[in-house]
């Protein structure tokens, strides 16, 4: 068997580990698992502390998650705090969409809109270096104004 040194996933899942551990996030993973599709879950233990006022590093198993995935869906939901490992995951995420090497589906659970987003970025104030702040509120926009899925939607 051949192995790589790049852990392969068909699907990265991208959210908030505070609000959907046992919901929607876990319930999506299990109806990927139940289709042969691997899987890979971010464990966001972080109430991150960010070292530098400049620069964040991502922890290696996500990073190698990352080089691995095909695929990545970003969970959006009223109660995401956006951590820092959260918000440079998804920049991470829009880097290698930009070079191809990647397809990124946002999902927005519940009644979440583009402008609440907005809001929790302009809520961050001066925690975060100019330039942090500048490269995670533009991902997240990006993130948000990308086409996906409104799970809403489905309610109607």
């Amino acid at each position: 068997m051949e192995t790589s040194s790049v852990n392969q996933h068909d699907v990265f899942i991208h959210f908030s580990l505070e609000e959907f551990r046992y919901s929607f996030a876990s319930h999506l993973s299990a109806a990927f698992s139940r289709s042969s599709i691997s899987v890979f879950v971010a464990e966001d233990t972080s109430g991150a502390a960010v070292t530098s006022n400049t620069d964040f590093q991502l922890p290696d198993a996500t990073q190698s998650a990352i080089e691995g995935t095909k695929f990545i869906v970003v969970v959006f939901s009223k109660k995401d705090a956006f951590s820092p490992l959260f918000l440079e995951t998804l920049v991470k995420f829009l880097e290698r969409r930009k070079d191809g090497l990647v397809v990124v589906i946002p999902v927005f659970y519940g009644d979440v809109t583009l402008s609440m987003i907005e809001q929790k970025m302009e809520s961050f104030g001066e925690a975060f270096s100019n330039h942090l702040q500048g490269r995670w509120r533009n991902g997240l926009i990006e993130a948000a104004n990308l086409r996906g899925h409104k799970s809403s939607d489905q309610r109607k």
